[in-house]
Formats: C-alpha cells, structure tokens, sequence
C-alpha cells in the first residue's frame, strides 16, 4: 500500500469520452470527472453498490499517487466556489 493517500486514474480506452476517475485511501468512494461533470463511485444510497468504483476502476489506468489535491470547484454559474485538499 502506498504511502501516499490519492491515486488518480485515466481512462484507457480512447474511443470512449476521456476521463479521470479519483481515489483517497480514508474515504469509501471515488470522484469521476468526465464530459465537464463530476460524480461519486461507491457511495450508492440508492442501489447498495459499494464496488461501484472498483467495475469502473477496470477500464483506467493509474497514473499518479499523490499526498494531497489541492483546487477551487467552481459549481453554476460561478457564484459557488467549493476550496478542496
């Protein structure tokens, strides 16, 4: 197990929409960002599908292990700012 805590993955295949798919070792889900979208894998209150991620996960390859992400999220029409690390 790494050391570092994030681990960013990207899409393989490139017929597909291209795609990074977002891991941290203390949280149980994962962030999807693709087509300007942002989503959560893993944390299915609807469907009880915690492996989610992990189906997801196949079609990607791991590209950096990192200690921390830092960023500002901009949500609509930029008047919500979401800071993150």
């Amino acid at each position: 197990m790494s050391v570092r805590e994030i681990r960013i993955w990207k899409r393989t295949d490139g017929r597909q929409t291209p795609a990074i798919l977002i891991d941290k070792n203390s949280v149980d889900c994962s962030l999807l960002l693709q087509n300007g979208g942002i989503a959560t894998l893993g944390e299915d209150r609807f469907n009880d599908n915690p492996d989610s991620a992990e189906v997801e996960r196949r079609g990607y390859t791991k590209i950096l292990d990192s200690y921390g992400l830092v960023g500002i999220l901009r949500i609509g029409q930029g008047r919500h700012l979401c800071p993150f690390s």
